[in-house]
C-alpha cells in the first residue's frame, strides 16, 4: 500500500480553494458593483469582453462578464489558469501563435479569444492569512494587441477595486450575521464591537441600537467615522437625523417609524451629509429586538456605499453617452425626441431638428486611417458642444451622422442662422497629432407638424438632408422648401482648432 506525497503546491492549492470557498462569491447572482467593475474594465481596455473569473478545482466561473454570454468553462482549457499562478499582468498577445494556446478550444472555436490579458485578484484568507489568487479580472481581444501602460494601470487599479469588494463582502457578511445574532442579548454588543472593528473599516459598515424605553441610541466606531465625528457617546436621535438632507430625513423617520408601529424591518438608501458637510450615500437597515414578545430596542448596521453608488450612477450616465465624442448617443436622442414631442404638443412650441451627415469624412478615414478618423469625430464633437450650441440638445446617433434640437421657439430665420453658423464650424480644418483634414457637412432640416410621432421628423429630415447632399454637400436644406442655405464665409484652410 502507498500514500501519495503532499507537495507544497497541492498544500497551496487546497488552501488557496479555501479562501476562494470563505468568499462565498461561487454560484451568487449577478451584483451591480462587481458588473461596474467588469464594464470599466472593457472600456478601460478597450476590448470586447471583460470578465470577473473565479477559477475553482475544476472550472473557471465568471461572477461578472460583459461581452461573453457563458457562464463558466472548464479549468483545463482555461487562460485565466495561468494567470493565477502570477504575480503579475499575464498577457497572451496572439494565441494562434503560442504553443500554449494554439490549440486551445477557445481559440479554435467560440469565442475565437486570439488576445488575452488578465491580473490575478489576491484575496487574504480569515483573519488577514496569506494572500491568494482566487481568480482574475481580465480582457478578451479577437485582434492580435498589447496593451499600454495606462490600460495596464487602469486594469490594475480596477483589479485592486475588486480585491477591495470581495474582502469587503466577506466581512460585511460576517458582520452582518454576528450583529443579528446579538439581538437577544444587548450587553454582548461591546463585545461583537471589539471583535469587528477591522471588519467594520474594510466593509465602511457599522452598527447601532437604539433603546426604546430611554431613547438612548448606541454606535460602533464605524458608525462615528462614517458620519465624520470622534468615537464618543453617540449623540440623541433627532441631533443624529440632522445629519440627513430634508428629503432623506422624512424617508429614514418613516422607515424608523413604519418598523416601530409593525414590526417589519427596514432597509433604505439615501443621501447623507457628514460632519464635514461632504455628501455621501449610505444604506441603512433595522429591525427591532425583543424580548418576551415585547420590542426593547431597534437595532441594524449602517454602511457607506458612496462608492458603489457612484460608479452605478456612472455607468448609468455612460449607457446615454456616446464614448468616442462625450456627445449624447442615440437612445438617449431618441428618449430626449419623445420628451420635447409631448412638450411641444402641449405647449404649442415649434420643435425642429437639423440633421448633419459630414462630408469627406471616409475619404480621411482611408487616406489618413481611423485613429484620424476618431480625432476628426471627436473636433466635431467639441464644436457642437461650443457655447453657441448651449440651448441645444446635440446627439451623435452613429458614424458621422450628428443631430441637433434647438431649444425654444425658433422661427425660421433664427434656425437659418443656427444651420449657417454649424456650417462654418464644420469647414473649419481638423489639426491634430493624427488627422490633418478639411471637410464640410451637409444639413437637412425638417419642424414638426401636427399629428407627428419622432418617426415622421426624422424621415423627413433625412429626405432634406438626402436632397441637400444630391444639389450642394456643405450646404443646407428645409424639408418643406428648395431654398439653400450656405456657410457664411468661404473655406478657409489657414484656420485650424
Amino acid at each position: 500500500m502507498s500514500s501519495r506525497h503532499i507537495t507544497s503546491h497541492d498544500s497551496h492549492e487546497l488552501y488557496r480553494l479555501q479562501v476562494l470557498a470563505d468568499a462565498q462569491l461561487l454560484d451568487t447572482p449577478a451584483e451591480p458593483a462587481f458588473d461596474a467593475i467588469a464594464s470599466l474594465a472593457r472600456r478601460v481596455a478597450h476590448a470586447p469582453i471583460a470578465l470577473i473569473a473565479l477559477v475553482d478545482a475544476e472550472r473557471q466561473w465568471f461572477k461578472a462578464r460583459c461581452g461573453l454570454d457563458a457562464e463558466q468553462t472548464s479549468r483545463d482549457i482555461a487562460f485565466c489558469d495561468h494567470t493565477i499562478g502570477q504575480s503579475e499582468i499575464f498577457m497572451v498577445e496572439d494565441a494562434r501563435d503560442d504553443s500554449r494556446f494554439a490549440s486551445n478550444p477557445l481559440v479554435t472555436g467560440d469565442p475565437g479569444i486570439v488576445f488575452y490579458a488578465g491580473i490575478p485578484l489576491m484575496v487574504h484568507g480569515k483573519d488577514g492569512g496569506t494572500a491568494a489568487a482566487i481568480g482574475t479580472l481580465c480582457v478578451i481581444d479577437y485582434a492580435p494587441r498589447i496593451l499600454s501602460p495606462d490600460e495596464i494601470q487602469g486594469l490594475r487599479e480596477l483589479a485592486d477595486v475588486a480585491v477591495t469588494l470581495i474582502e469587503s463582502r466577506r466581512l460585511a457578511l460576517r458582520a452582518v450575521d454576528h450583529a443579528q445574532e446579538q439581538h437577544h442579548a444587548a450587553h454582548e454588543l461591546a463585545y461583537e464591537r471589539r471583535k469587528f472593528q477591522q471588519a467594520e473599516r474594510m466593509a465602511t459598515l457599522g452598527y447601532f441600537r437604539l433603546d426604546m424605553l430611554d431613547q438612548h441610541l448606541f454606535w460602533s466606531d464605524q458608525v462615528f467615522a462614517i458620519h465624520g465625528l470622534p468615537v464618543s457617546d453617540a449623540p440623541p436621535l433627532n441631533t443624529a437625523m440632522e445629519f440627513y438632507p430634508p428629503r432623506a430625513r422624512a424617508e429614514i423617520a418613516a422607515a424608523i417609524a413604519n418598523t416601530i408601529e409593525t414590526g417589519a424591518p427596514y432597509d433604505i438608501e439615501t443621501d447623507f451629509l457628514t460632519a464635514q458637510g461632504d455628501l455621501r450615500r449610505v444604506r441603512s437597515l433595522g429591525e427591532l429586538e425583543m424580548l418576551d414578545g415585547v420590542p426593547v430596542a431597534l437595532f441594524g448596521v449602517f454602511q457607506d456605499v458612496t462608492q458603489r453608488y457612484r460608479i452605478e450612477q456612472m455607468l448609468r450616465a455612460s449607457a446615454h453617452s456616446d464614448t468616442l465624442t462625450g456627445l449624447a448617443n442615440r437612445a438617449a436622442f431618441e428618449a430626449e425626441m419623445e420628451n420635447r414631442m409631448t412638450q411641444a404638443n402641449d405647449t404649442g412650441e415649434t420643435l425642429a431638428i437639423l440633421l448633419i451627415d459630414l462630408d469627406g469624412f471616409k475619404a480621411v478615414n482611408d487616406a489618413q486611417g481611423h485613429v484620424a478618423g476618431d480625432e476628426l469625430l471627436q473636433t466635431v464633437g467639441m464644436r457642437l458642444r461650443g457655447e453657441a450650441y448651449a440651448d441645444c440638445f446635440v446627439a451623435r446617433l452613429g458614424g458621422d451622422e450628428f443631430v441637433l434640437i434647438p431649444r425654444g421657439m425658433l422661427d425660421r430665420a433664427a434656425i437659418e442662422a443656427l444651420a449657417r453658423n454649424i456650417l462654418d464650424d464644420l469647414r473649419r480644418p481638423v489639426i491634430t497629432a493624427d488627422c490633418n483634414a478639411t471637410i464640410s457637412g451637409t444639413i437637412g432640416i425638417a419642424r414638426m407638424q401636427p399629428g407627428d410621432i419622432r418617426r415622421d421628423l426624422m424621415r423627413r429630415a433625412d429626405q432634406a438632408l438626402y436632397a441637400a447632399k444630391h444639389s450642394e454637400r456643405g450646404t443646407g436644406r428645409f424639408y418643406e422648401n428648395d431654398r439653400v442655405i450656405r456657410a457664411i464665409g468661404p473655406l478657409d484652410i489657414r484656420k485650424a482648432g
